[in-house]
């Protein structure tokens, strides 16, 4: 999860406003991950317009945790 979360870059705003203090950010890892049927969820039908099915289980809810560390900067 680590790894896709970092390739599919699902935090850009977070990138952004960390890259103003001279910071960049990874995702770390996530615990207490909620999942619940697509049906359950309030916005199925956008989700529907994807192929998602009322049957998949998606997660909807978590705790993230970030590293942040200096910029390199380059020369």
């Amino acid at each position: 999860m680590k790894d896709f979360a970092n390739r599919a870059d699902i935090y850009p705003e977070l990138k952004e406003l960390f890259k103003f203090f001279h910071k960049s950010i990874k995702f770390s890892c996530a615990e207490k991950v909620l999942v619940l049927k697509a049906e359950k969820l309030p916005f199925f039908d956008e989700l529907k317009q994807h192929g998602i099915k009322a049957s998949d289980r998606l997660p909807f809810d978590c705790m993230t945790w970030f590293s942040i560390s200096e910029m390199i900067q380059s020369k």
